[in-house]
């Protein structure tokens, strides 16, 4: 699983780049929104772009955006993109 997450933010940042822009890429194992604040809090970053999956129950935002985009959104002191994916 670790190896496809790899993969994918490898294809991510490769497209980013393709349009000059500079990011980094972090794959890591744990409590997905606790994770993701801590890297935010760790390093000098200035925007998070990461995908939303709502769910159908809970607030109307955790609905359309889903538990860890919400709770990301709401605990960074950075911008937050939430990118849907449509399946």
């Amino acid at each position: 699983a670790r190896e496809r997450a790899e993969r994918l933010v490898d294809r991510a940042a490769e497209r980013a780049a393709a349009e000059g822009r500079t990011v980094e890429t972090i794959v890591d194992t744990g409590d997905p929104a606790e994770t993701i604040l801590d890297a935010v809090a760790e390093r000098e970053v200035d925007h998070v772009v990461m995908g939303g999956h709502g769910g159908d129950s809970g607030s109307i935002a955790r609905r359309l955006l889903g538990t860890v985009a919400t709770a990301v959104v709401g605990g960074a002191d950075v911008t937050v993109t939430v990118v849907r994916h449509d399946d």
